[in-house]
């Protein structure tokens, strides 16, 4: 019987496998919405979650329509800003309570484009799932006609 010191057929493929099974393991993962992402893209603690410093200038009142919503990045954050009055701002975290991806303004709601949870810009509640849980609540107020964060 004579023993090779070069690999069999089998031991070659099984060796291509596993080599390929750990580049898979290093390649860059993608988000929900197809784009290159990994931990970096899901929601942190901090700024970019959702909460930007107190005293952080959001928008100008003035750029909301009533009954409207807009998208604004504060401090990292993506923040939803929605007008209920000629005087009245809330703002929640735009951050999807589903899966972390970010809910943007639709007509009369506030809509997740991963899984199309549906929240409503009067109080963050869900309007349609899968997300359960509401979107979290900013504290805003308006100074001298500019939406700022933290009370008033």
């Amino acid at each position: 019987m004579e023993f090779s010191t070069h690999p069999s057929r089998r031991q070659m493929i099984v060796g291509v496998g596993a080599g390929a099974l750990a580049l898979a393991g290093c390649s860059p993962t993608t988000t929900e919405s197809g784009t290159p992402g990994g931990p970096a893209s899901q929601p942190a603690d901090g700024p970019s979650s959702g909460e930007p410093k107190e005293g952080t200038t959001l928008t100008a009142l003035d750029q909301v329509k009533v009954g409207e919503a807009v998208l604004v990045k504060a401090d990292g954050a993506e923040i939803l800003v929605c007008r209920h009055s000629d005087q009245e701002a809330v703002a929640y975290s735009a951050i999807c309570t589903h899966k972390g991806c970010t809910v943007e303004p639709s007509g009369q709601e506030l809509v997740c484009p991963c899984h199309q949870s549906k929240f409503s810009p009067s109080d963050g509640a869900v309007l349609g799932g899968p997300a359960e849980a509401p979107l979290t609540k900013i504290d805003v107020h308006v100074k001298s006609g500019q939406v700022v964060t933290g009370s008033a």
